[in-house]
């Protein structure tokens, strides 16, 4: 580990780098934050080299000099910059700048630690106050894993392809869905909204476990409605085709029982982790799924449901607090590269419409940011909740759904029809009710791809 003047030594190359090198100045100044330098004077410099490089594009060590000139630290420092090493390459100056990066987290754990080991016996500081430091601390330090945000359009497109792919994080349960929907990506967030009972969670579930088992990857489910358990059961129903009486009957018969444990079989082997009770703030939320996703890898999280995320700050309009939380998941999902699926309830304005409860963006209830931060808002509606008996064409709705898909950044607009099996909490999708869009037919499902739409092989 470098001691403290190990790591000056280390600034003064860095600097002398960045001074009397521009090209690399202008590769690194995104990442060159002062606080990162133990120096004050090296904090000032770097602020000065900032101004310098704003006004002319370039760098010029004797305006350089008089931007310092009015800094404390400069007292007795009039020949500093001229003492600061010329011949620092970019490659050495990407060097030194990671090596003072880590220095700077190791600092702001032990400052954490100094403050922990002081105020966690102390009964007058609040356990938010120190989770709060916790949070702060762990994102400065995320702030210095990320990338430069800014890159250049020829790079983007050149890298367009492998980059949509490294973006994909699964499929949808069905294989309309999964075209008009463009799988789930990285930094998605996705919103599933309907009025109670239309099966929002059931919905969420169907897509964990695909996501889980045909995908194979691991899933975090988060809720704050129901107990672990209770999903755990739900799952169970959906994965083995089990009914609620089979799972309570005694005693069990022989075929419910083979259908229960090679269902618990298929279910042991797949990643799913279960929040029990949650009762996360958004920091604690955030924490958490970071945890899970730095030790399991997950890559795909559902949050059951908006609405009942309390937030860590108080605020007298709760319009306001949902809008916080939703623009808290968006970051979320962006930041560590996830997928993040969220329900949402809708508002009563739905029931009241002439229109038997079809729901629009402007449902979604208490903040219209929800639809402003989403990547896909999707709407459930089933017409025999709300006495329906037949569509427009004469078919029955007993057993159906509509998904309409209200927003949708990388596709179209559409409506998919599914199915609601009842007795097993379960959706699938109706691909006999399904008419493609004509406009969108050729895009979205060409010819010599109609076998996949009949291939797809469901949990």
């Amino acid at each position: 580990m470098e001691t403290e003047n190990d790591i000056l030594i280390l600034e003064k190359h860095l600097l002398g780098g960045l001074i009397h090198n521009h090209e690399a100045y202008k590769e690194l100044a995104l990442q060159l934050a002062p606080e990162i330098f133990v120096e004050h004077l090296h904090q000032a410099i770097i602020k000065c080299i900032r101004k310098v490089d704003f006004e002319l594009g370039a760098m010029d060590i004797h305006l350089l000099k008089h931007e310092l000139h009015d800094f404390r630290w400069m007292v007795g420092n009039r020949h500093y910059l001229d003492n600061l090493p010329t011949d620092v390459s970019i490659a050495q100056c990407r060097a030194y700048l990671e090596m003072i990066k880590e220095n700077y987290k190791r600092r702001r754990l032990a400052e954490l630690g100094e403050y922990l080991t002081a105020n966690s016996n102390n009964p007058q500081v609040n356990i938010q106050e120190l989770d709060n430091e916790i949070s702060l601390v762990n994102e400065d330090i995320f702030k210095l894993t990320r990338e430069d945000s800014v890159k250049t359009l020829g790079d983007l497109v050149r890298n367009l392809r492998l980059m949509q792919e490294d973006e994909l994080v699964a499929t949808w349960f069905g294989p309309v869905l999964s075209r008009t929907l463009s799988h789930c990506r990285k930094g998605e967030l996705i919103v599933i909204a309907g009025r109670p009972g239309m099966g929002k969670t059931s919905f969420g579930l169907s897509q964990c476990l695909h996501v889980a088992v045909n995908e194979n990857t691991p899933v975090l489910i988060i809720s704050y409605d129901s107990s672990a358990t209770a999903f755990a059961r739900k799952m169970l129903m959906q994965f083995g085709q089990l009914t609620s009486n089979e799972l309570q009957k005694s005693p069990v018969d022989e075929n419910t029982w083979y259908k229960i444990n090679k269902a618990e079989q298929g279910l042991s082997n797949t990643n799913i982790y279960l929040a029990n009770h949650a009762e996360y703030t958004v920091i604690e939320l955030r924490n958490l799924i970071k945890r899970y996703k730095q030790i399991y890898d997950v890559s795909f999280v559902f949050i059951d449901y908006l609405q009942l995320i309390p937030s860590h700050r108080r605020m007298n309009i709760r319009e306001q607090e949902i809008s916080f939380i939703s623009r808290e998941l968006k970051r979320l999902a962006r930041d560590l590269e996830i997928a993040v699926m969220v329900s949402s309830q809708l508002s009563r304005a739905a029931d009241r419409r002439s229109n038997m409860g079809i729901p629009m963006l402007s449902d979604l209830r208490d903040s219209g940011c929800i639809e402003q931060d989403a990547d896909k808002v999707l709407m459930l509606f089933r017409p025999e909740y709300y006495g329906m008996t037949e569509f427009e064409d004469g078919s029955s709705t007993h057993g159906k759904a509509e998904l309409f898909i209200a927003k949708n950044r990388n596709g179209p607009l559409d409506k998919v029809p599914l199915n609601f099996i009842h007795e097993y909490t379960r959706f699938t999708e109706d691909k006999t009710r399904y008419h493609f869009n004509d406009k969108l037919q050729e895009l979205w499902m060409p010819e010599n791809r109609a076998d996949e739409f009949d291939s797809f092989t469901p949990f």
